[in-house]
């Protein structure tokens, strides 16, 4: 397992459906002093998968940050991204770890079990969520709240793997989030929907700063 202070407290996850878009969207990420990426594209082939990750290689990678590939295990270990986050339905963190070696592997969980599960699985980080509801994915699990962050963590009991909040998140929940316990968030609409999403990153890195450390 990778050091746990590798794990960014703030993630973004991509919006967009082409790597030009994507490209666009991280360009504002990373100028507002973003520096972890996670690259989605549910939809997308393969090799348009592989393109945009590697048109973010070297701008994530220039400004010291890393570059996550949801899903495609293959295409991540191909290009050499930095890690995969995998959802429920996604290969094993087992199956992606023989691949991938000592690259970064997330997990997505809805549940204390799903933690168990991805805690067993040697994950590097899990994804808990969502938060609230979101429109940018599909198949959305049950809403937890900042309640159902805490009953999910106190139910986990051992030390527990960086675990991130996401989900629906804007900047006037971080205070809340970070008295469940969560180590940090990944938002995606937030800022990708704002008008300025310079300025919205920096917001999220100011108050990462002062809620997360």
């Amino acid at each position: 397992m990778v050091d746990r202070d590798k794990i960014a407290h703030l993630q973004y996850i991509t919006t967009g459906a082409t790597p030009a878009e994507i490209a666009r969207e991280v360009a504002s990420f990373l100028c507002g002093g973003g520096r972890w990426v996670q690259l989605r594209m549910k939809d997308a082939p393969d090799r348009t998968v592989a393109e945009a990750a590697e048109m973010l290689l070297v701008p994530v990678h220039a400004c010291g940050g890393v570059l996550i590939v949801d899903d495609r295990v293959e295409v991540a270990a191909r290009v050499g991204a930095d890690g995969v986050h995998l959802g429920r339905d996604d290969m094993s963190p087992a199956e992606a770890r023989a691949i991938m070696g000592d690259a970064i592997i997330g997990a997505t969980a809805n549940t204390a079990d799903h933690i168990t599960e991805a805690v067993a699985a040697g994950v590097d980080y899990i994804g808990l969520g969502p938060f609230r509801y979101t429109a940018t994915k599909k198949r959305l699990a049950p809403v937890l709240g900042a309640e159902g962050y805490r009953t999910v963590l106190s139910s986990c009991g051992a030390e527990l793997p960086p675990v991130v909040a996401i989900g629906g998140i804007t900047p006037d929940d971080m205070d809340t989030l970070a008295a469940t316990g969560v180590w940090g968030v990944a938002v995606a609409g937030a800022i990708a929907r704002s008008a300025d999403a310079v300025a919205a990153t920096e917001r999220f890195v100011e108050l990462t700063q002062k809620y997360f450390g």
